[in-house]
């Protein structure tokens, strides 16, 4: 701890104040003008430097009327102190600055539906304020998040979840709503909201990281009776939206993935509602090795832009970030 001192093997852990107080009263020269510098009672001071001379075994001081001056032994010693001093204060300025300014490779995995609309602000906001961290993203839908965890091929994901895997720390970050999303027609627009059961007369197709909401949907379908036309096949979830804009197909997908063709008038959307079809977000980290300035800062950032995001309703849903 910065706390201590360690003069030798021979001698026992030395306390940085009792070295504060023996600088202070060996350049003011009295233990009265030390107390006004240092704010303590006389009777800790005068304490404190009564045990460092017991522990040095030698006097450091020649006390007389006239204040306290400083013995051969305390000259040597003082030097030794105020170098100690200065090492520990620039020790603490050097984790300040690690803090303020940290460095390192931060590798993150973000699900491709949420890359759409995380990854640019976190870059930019990592480019701006954190220019000594170097960002990694990958959008793989496939990996093995224990072992990417256990090699430190990655620091962070952002993903649906991580069942089975341990040693991780998962962090919701959003529920996210989905909508039915279609080919623009301007004389057959969707309404804001459809009903769950009325996903029977559209044909579905699913992206290749949708396992869940198929599972939702499938689920939500036979319980309720409802026969979904879902096209066997999966694709990217880019090629997904080419296919959505041409009018071979519908998908669910998250508003965030498809806001901007729905502005650009390219696509319509309709949240699915009663029931609804929902899938949290969550921001996971391995537990079992140190964590990194660099990756602390990144996980603030990317929930400070979750935040900014959900409140700009461009990732719509319910807010779970703290």
């Amino acid at each position: 701890m910065l706390s201590t001192y360690y003069r030798d093997d021979s001698l026992a852990w030395m306390e940085l104040r009792h070295l504060k107080y023996f600088v202070a009263v060996a350049e003011t020269k009295s233990l009265s003008n030390a107390i006004k510098r240092l704010h303590i009672a006389q009777p800790a001071l005068s304490h404190s430097i009564k045990n460092l001379e017991e522990e040095l075994d030698t006097a450091l001081f020649i006390r007389s009327r006239k204040g306290m001056e400083l013995t051969g032994t305390g000259e040597s010693f003082l030097i030794s102190a105020k170098s100690i001093l200065n090492e520990v204060a620039r020790a603490k300025e050097s984790v300040k600055e690690a803090e303020q300014n940290p460095s390192g490779s931060v590798s993150i995995i973000i699900v491709p539906s949420v890359s759409s609309v995380l990854s640019v602000p976190l870059f930019r906001e990592v480019k701006k304020h954190y220019p000594n961290i170097v960002l990694r993203i990958d959008e793989s839908t496939t990996l093995d998040i224990r072992q990417s965890f256990d090699t430190g091929a990655l620091d962070l994901l952002v993903y649906f979840t991580a069942d089975g895997v341990e040693n991780i720390e998962i962090e919701p970050l959003l529920r996210e709503e989905l909508y039915l999303a279609s080919q623009y027609n301007q004389d057959h627009q969707l309404p804001k909201e459809i009903e769950f059961s009325q996903l029977s007369g559209y044909p579905l197709m699913f992206p290749q990281v949708s396992q869940h909401v198929d599972r939702t949907i499938a689920d939500t379908a036979k319980k309720l009776g409802v026969r979904v036309d879902v096209h066997p096949s999966t694709v990217a979830i880019s090629t997904l939206i080419k296919l959505v804009r041409a009018g071979v197909t519908c998908g669910v997908v998250p508003w965030s993935l498809i806001y901007e063709s729905v502005n650009n008038g390219e696509l319509n959307a309709a949240k699915i509602v009663n029931p609804s079809v929902q899938r949290t977000i969550n921001l996971i980290s391995p537990t079992n090795r140190h964590r990194s300035n660099a990756t602390i800062v990144v996980m603030n950032l990317i929930r400070q832009i979750t935040r900014q995001l959900h409140a700009k309703r461009v990732w719509r849903g319910q807010l779970l970030v703290d």
